[in-house]
């Protein structure tokens, strides 16, 4: 797994078992789907647009 701190106990993390790179965030224990893949999640963390949920 690959994971994002976003500085505020909020993390993304990458399940690289899943060939698509399924994210999933993490916040004080509880982990849900962030209903994108990895490739999805770069091109928004790289372009700026992309916001925790």
């Amino acid at each position: 797994m690959l994971t994002y701190d976003w500085d505020c106990t909020i993390w993304s993390l990458v399940d690289f078992r899943d060939p698509a790179g399924a994210m999933w965030c993490n916040h004080e224990g509880e982990c849900w789907p962030q209903g994108m893949n990895f490739t999805e999640w770069l091109t928004g963390t790289l372009a700026g647009t992309l916001m925790v949920a």
